[in-house]
């Protein structure tokens, strides 16, 4: 088979297995804790869930707008799928605010809102990134204290602590009173305010909480405030955002906890690559991954051309622009095309002080190119990856954008490949899937663990990406050679045994 789709699995009316059986039998009257593998039918298992106890309604939360969709079209009436964040902006009536709305404050919005960034503790710069990180830390976290981690300043001396988070509080909250203050705020904002003076109301007598290894601490307060049952569902080994601030909310809920570790994506050789990725471990899988018993996933090394209707995954968005660079036939881009030509286009305008062509919001919010490169050192992910893309292709950057527009396609089924970051990629299958050659083997990050280049966290978020890439094909998946060789390791292993 050569499919194209990029979708969650299809839902297959299958026998249930043993193990969703033993999840169907709890009544939603408690929490219930479900560990599901890549693949393994959690979606399906829910709407079995849903579709036994008729009795009862359920509000679905989910992590995208996408997910929700997809999920109301295959659930009963009386459960419904909502993101938090869509929940929050209904129950709020953020509507009336929405020209005020932004994905992310920058360091222009504190500008222009005339804060005073004169401090006798903190330089001005430090201090606005102290300002900026607490506005985006305290929202994501549960509790109304403004403390020194969210700001940056766990480190800082008590001095500098004690006399600098009254002035960063009072920034804070006077973005965060956004229906008065005329500011611009942000969707975590509206989201933080329901956890802190408000809750889950009766539209529901019990919570489906999707992908909840990946949860930011608002959102897990939200539900354990509503005092409604919950069904937690996700896989541990499948989380990938720690580094904006998510944790796994399976440690902070008490329930029987049940498996789903049989996957009808792939057949046993990926998920014999699974388990090999995690006997690098501090954290074991607690149940083994299966495979599909009817399926087999065809490992090969990559031979220097990509299939066609193959999906290519790259770990990063910069090695994902150097693919699209080469590309001579029509793709699509899982999260869209359009979004990173506005940027990159943007980006080397404002590097050229072409300020007419800047259109994308984001890059507008700095007033030169020295702004944007010195939030690039600030470690923003999106200011360091365009100032770098804008460093290596220069004056080829409108050319390259041009051609590529004429093969972008907006539709998977229309395109010749599909490519993605392994983070994008997260809940997408397909046929056939290529990894890029910006991956790291196992060993090379046991490595790194072991002479303390990355620390514990780091290291552990590595091998679930890495999972979560390796993990979205069905029939067959193309590696470059260094990780075709860990591969062929985790095989015989398994062979072995």
């Amino acid at each position: 088979m050569t499919g194209i789709d990029l979708c969650e699995a299809s839902p297959v009316v299958r026998k249930l297995t043993d193990e969703q059986e033993a999840i169907l039998r709890q009544q939603p009257d408690q929490n219930v804790i479900v560990e599901a593998a890549a693949g393994a039918g959690k979606t399906s298992t829910l709407v079995e869930y849903a579709n036994k106890y008729r009795g009862h309604k359920g509000l679905y939360i989910v992590f995208s707008a996408d997910a929700a969709k997809e999920a109301n079209n295959r659930l009963p009436p009386h459960v419904r799928a909502r993101t938090a964040h869509s929940y929050a902006h209904r129950a709020l009536g953020v509507s009336r605010f929405s020209d005020r709305l932004r994905q992310r404050l920058r360091r222009n919005d504190i500008r222009l809102a005339g804060i005073d960034l004169k401090s006798d503790y903190l330089p001005p710069d430090r201090l606005m990134r102290a300002i900026l990180n607490g506005l985006t830390n305290f929202c994501n976290d549960a509790g109304t204290q403004l403390l020194p981690r969210h700001c940056g300043l766990e480190k800082a001396p008590a001095m500098v602590q004690s006399r600098s988070l009254p002035q960063i509080a009072a920034v804070v909250k006077r973005f965060l009173d956004y229906e008065n203050s005329g500011l611009p705020f942000t969707h975590d904002m509206y989201l933080n305010e329901l956890e802190m003076h408000g809750t889950i109301g009766d539209v529901a007598d019990y919570l489906l909480l999707d992908e909840a290894q990946d949860l930011n601490p608002v959102l897990i307060s939200l539900v354990q405030k509503s005092k409604k049952p919950a069904i937690i569902v996700g896989d541990p080994k499948q989380s990938i955002y720690a580094f904006r601030g998510a944790v796994n909310a399976f440690d902070s809920f008490d329930g029987p906890r049940f498996p789903l570790s049989q996957s009808w994506r792939y057949g046993p050789e990926v998920a014999a690559i699974a388990n090999y990725i995690f006997s690098f471990s501090e954290k074991p899988m607690a149940h083994p991954v299966r495979g599909h018993p009817d399926r087999e996933t065809k490992i090969e090394v990559y031979g220097g051309q990509v299939p066609a209707r193959a999906f290519v995954l790259a770990r990063t968005n910069a090695r994902l622009f150097e693919g699209l660079v080469k590309v001579q036939v029509p793709f699509f881009v899982a999260g869209g095309f359009d979004t990173l030509a506005k940027q990159l286009l943007s980006a080397w305008a404002l590097s050229q002080n072409d300020q007419f062509n800047v259109t994308d919001s984001y890059v507008r919010s700095f007033a030169q190119w020295e702004d944007l490169c010195d939030e690039a050192e600030e470690d923003d992910p999106d200011a360091k990856r365009l100032v770098r893309m804008v460093a290596e292709y220069g004056s080829q950057i409108p050319a390259i954008i041009e051609r590529l527009r004429s093969l972008q396609r907006p539709h998977p089924q229309d395109a010749h490949i599909l490519l993605s970051t392994a983070h994008k990629a997260k809940g997408l299958e397909a046929d056939t899937v290529v990894i890029c050659d910006d991956f790291e083997t196992p060993a090379e990050m046991y490595a790194k663990l072991t002479d303390e280049q990355i620390g514990r966290v780091a290291f552990e978020q590595e091998l679930n990406l890495l999972y979560v890439a390796l993990s979205r094909p069905r029939y067959r998946l193309i590696l470059p050679a260094s990780l075709y060789g860990a591969a062929m390791t985790a095989l015989a292993a398994h062979l072995k045994n």
